[in-house]
């Protein structure tokens, strides 16, 4: 989907993020380096999201108020809550499923049941 960014995981967790996000790198010493806002909607990929490809992540992260953080190796993804639209949604394997919906309200099912 052109206005959807899809980041999968090697054990099949996919995280659909449908909001601007923040990428934050760091240099090799682990300071900030830079940070950029990116739309999701940007095509070809954009180069600071290109450089996820086959990082390992390190650190999912969600506030509250519905904010995703997603920490890579010398990379930190933020994705805003939105007032008016879904943010942003997390898919597990099982059947696993967060959902950050208008507001940030954050709604979770958990895994389907075997037979389901």
């Amino acid at each position: 989907l052109d206005w959807q960014l899809h980041l999968w995981t090697d054990d099949n967790w996919e995280f659909v993020i449908s909001q601007p996000v923040l990428v934050v790198r760091a240099d090799d010493d682990g300071v900030r380096a830079d940070q950029v806002e990116v739309a999701v909607e940007e095509q070809p990929l954009p180069e600071p999201l290109a450089e996820l490809v086959g990082q390992r992540i390190d650190q999912v992260l969600v506030a509250r108020d519905g904010h995703l953080g997603i920490q890579c190796e010398r990379v930190h993804l933020t994705v805003q809550a939105s007032p008016s639209y879904e943010a942003w949604q997390l898919n597990g394997p099982d059947g696993e499923m967060m959902i950050c919906g208008p507001g940030g309200e954050l709604t979770v099912f958990g895994p389907r049941r075997a037979g389901d």
